[in-house]
């Protein structure tokens, strides 16, 4: 969570958070005041509250190539055994946890990365991600979530930032169906301002324009000019490189509630 004097910014993975928070440093200042992804749970600010988003297709790639670079926090918990974490935790689950972490498929997991360029790998992984069998490989508490019986992880992570209230019980267990979610979002949503990442620079001075800050033509032309040193980016292909018709499909149905909420289209298939 990155603060300015006027903008409270809630990071989603994958969604050009490093890179925004850095224009934002570099033209009004302000300091990552929690750990990156971390959500709200103090609503008395009268900050404006930013996010960005980005196509789910999209996402996805970016998702998985981050990990073919070994990298990432879904990369280690796929690739690697926790046993240790299950036996040290104390109260309800400790040992269901554990026996998962001994039986989890990081052989399986690991054999799905490792090349970004690879298109078969990515629609393998992507297949075992939307499986509900690995649901709980995914780990921050999906498989536990009402949402991961009708939505795909990118949505989970949408709600677990940008929606108020998101882990209280009655909330996390009974958003059950899109259109409970789509009911939800539209009373407890959070954003004030939205960056799209396809249209990141000119979002970006919009919202921060709206929030009160005064941009001169020099923090603009900061902003304009960042596009071209974006951090974190992985080497592959477009993003229809690696799709086909069912895994288009794949992403359509587990993000309906991103797609129809903001208008994306799936890419072409090469």
């Amino acid at each position: 969570m990155f603060e300015t004097d006027r903008i409270i910014f809630l990071q989603l993975q994958k969604s050009a958070c490093t890179h925004i928070a850095q224009l934002l440093d570099k033209t009004v200042g302000g300091r990552q005041v929690k750990p990156k992804h971390s959500w709200l749970t103090d609503y008395s600010s009268e900050k404006m509250i930013m996010g960005s988003i980005r196509n789910p297709w999209d996402w996805y790639v970016s998702l998985w190539a981050y990990g073919s670079n070994d990298k990432g926090g879904l990369y280690d918990r796929l690739t690697k055994k926790s046993t240790g974490l299950g036996l040290r935790r104390i109260g309800k689950g400790a040992i269901s946890h554990g026996m998962h972490e001994l039986r989890k498929p990081v052989g399986e997991w690991s054999s799905v990365y490792g090349d970004s360029m690879d298109a078969s790998k990515f629609r393998k992984w992507l297949r075992m991600v939307m499986d509900p069998r690995h649901h709980r490989d995914l780990g921050e508490r999906y498989h536990e979530s009402a949402t991961s019986g009708f939505a795909g992880f990118m949505t989970y992570r949408y709600c677990k930032l940008f929606l108020k209230d998101f882990f209280d019980d009655d909330v996390f267990t009974g958003i059950h169906s899109l259109q409970k979610l789509q009911e939800y979002d539209e009373e407890h949503c959070l954003i004030d301002l939205l960056v799209r990442v396809e249209s990141l620079e000119e979002d970006l001075i919009e919202a921060m324009e709206k929030s009160g800050h005064e941009l001169t033509d020099e923090m603009k032309s900061t902003i304009r000019e960042g596009s071209r040193k974006k951090v974190n980016r992985s080497e592959r292909h477009s993003v229809s490189h690696y799709y086909d018709s069912d895994t288009i499909d794949l992403v359509r149905r587990a993000e309906e509630f991103i797609i129809h909420k903001y208008g994306y289209e799936p890419p072409s298939v090469e």
